[in-house]
């Protein structure tokens, strides 16, 4: 027999219930439920697309402020090294590893699986 604390907080289906204030963790959801197994995202689901969105813009700024400085010193780049070299060598420098290190991260986000499933069997 339930007791009188189940008997209170008893969720029904059809009626709305009351979160006094709170909120759902958006973490934990749900997929899939019936009678053989509780299927659920995993805990890193909700972060999913956070490091992409960073990774994008890190990629993308780095990108262009290295196709601007160079495009821009290119014409000027003779055999002496001067301050145009200098820039051209200093993005160079700071771009290209941060290109390849935003486009690793983008890799491993962008073609992987959007959750990783977590199955409960019942039996």
């Amino acid at each position: 027999p339930l007791n009188e604390d189940e008997k209170k907080y008893q969720l029904k289906q059809r009626q709305a219930s009351d979160l006094a204030g709170q909120s759902i963790m958006p973490d934990v959801k749900v997929i899939r439920i019936n009678s053989g197994y509780l299927e659920l995202v995993d805990k890193y689901y909700a972060g999913k697309g956070f490091g992409s969105l960073i990774a994008a813009v890190g990629f993308f700024g780095a990108s262009l402020l290295f196709l601007t400085t160079v495009i821009d010193d290119f014409p000027s780049i003779g055999w002496k090294f001067g301050p145009h070299e200098e820039m051209a060598l200093a993005m160079s420098l700071i771009c290209i590893p941060t290109m390849i290190m935003t486009f690793k991260l983008l890799k491993t986000e962008w073609f992987a699986w959007t959750h990783y499933p977590i199955r409960f069997d019942y039996r």
